[in-house]
């Protein structure tokens, strides 16, 4: 398909190969055919190894209310402003949502997800009634689980709006 690239294995080794949608053209066409669900890494092709953006998935547990929810992603938000970070507000297809912080991407991976694990840890012992940050539903009964995770190289998120040439997806490739 035209503007679609399948990259040299040696870019993830021991990994399928990897696949860029590089024009918006590529990316209509793979949506008119309904076979793919772009799920994208952090970073793009060409700084693979350092994220451009950060993500706080917040699931919520047994229990927890929409309204919940949508007050944890604006405590989440207040936070990273006073952080002088700036924020977006993306669903994750799941009953969470996901909130994304752009980077320049300057870090690894590693110091990344460090970043958002200490976060999580921050906000879950600061408001210990609404958030948890500690995996496994019997952690976060009652509460929004601040999920770090997503963070890890090669870890990715579901759909959302193409924002930039050459963004990496994992796809199983002959």
């Amino acid at each position: 398909m035209p503007g679609v690239t399948l990259h040299d294995r040696r870019l993830w080794p021991d990994h399928p190969a990897l696949l860029s949608i590089d024009t918006g053209e590529a990316l209509l066409s793979a949506a008119q055919m309904n076979t793919v669900e772009f799920h994208t890494w952090n970073s793009t092709v060409a700084r693979i190894e350092r994220p451009d953006r950060v993500i706080f998935d917040l699931d919520p547990g047994e229990g927890v209310k929409w309204a919940y929810v949508q007050e944890a992603a604006l405590l989440v938000q207040t936070l990273l402003g006073e952080l002088e970070l700036k924020a977006w507000l993306k669903t994750s297809g799941g009953k969470g949502l996901h909130i994304v912080v752009p980077l320049a991407p300057r870090l690894g991976y590693s110091a990344v997800k460090d970043f958002s694990q200490v976060f999580g840890g921050h906000i879950a012992k600061t408001i210990p009634q609404r958030f948890s940050a500690t995996s496994g539903p019997s952690n976060r009964i009652g509460k929004v689980y601040v999920d770090y995770l997503r963070n890890g190289i090669g870890q990715a998120t579901g759909p959302r709006f193409l924002r930039g040439r050459g963004r990496a997806w994992a796809c199983r490739c002959p």
